[in-house]
């Protein structure tokens, strides 16, 4: 494994070799990467973080999360390997469901309560957002939605 960054701390990068060329099969078979990305946390003294990972390390990241969750700030999953198909996702396009998510997205996204919950629930392991996120999140509520 090959670590890099400007600073160790907090802001470090894991690049795994041949993880561009790996299959979905392979990809799907994370935890020993993960286990790697712990030992390499623990040896630079890093507590919490947040993950991102793209492809092979959408899977990765997913699987660091389920060794340790009370260490994740966040989870960030870009294009994730791995998973197989995403029916919820597909189940949006359908002409009457898609209809009904432009119609309540621009809501709860004015809703505090709802922004709230999404936060906690989706993107930061329970965490409350701070209160300024809620306000520019709300404040623009369906402004931030492009349906088109």
């Amino acid at each position: 494994m090959r670590w890099a960054s400007a600073s160790l701390a907090p802001k470090s990068r894991s690049t795994f070799p041949g993880s561009d060329t790996l299959t979905p099969r392979v990809a799907a078979r994370s935890r020993g990467p993960a286990r790697d990305v712990a030992e390499g946390l623990a040896l630079l003294g890093v507590d919490r973080f947040t993950l991102v990972g793209h492809s092979l390390g959408g899977a990765v990241a997913t699987a660091l999360a389920e060794l340790m969750p009370d260490r994740v700030d966040a989870l960030v999953l870009l294009a994730p390997a791995g998973f197989g198909r995403l029916h919820l996702a597909e189940a949006i396009s359908l002409p009457g469901i898609r209809n009904l998510v432009e119609a309540a997205l621009p809501l709860a996204l004015g809703s505090r309560l709802a922004v709230t919950a999404g936060y906690m629930t989706m993107v930061a392991n329970g965490r409350v957002p701070e209160r300024e996120l809620v306000e520019r999140v709300t404040s623009r509520g369906g402004g931030l939605v492009d349906c088109a």
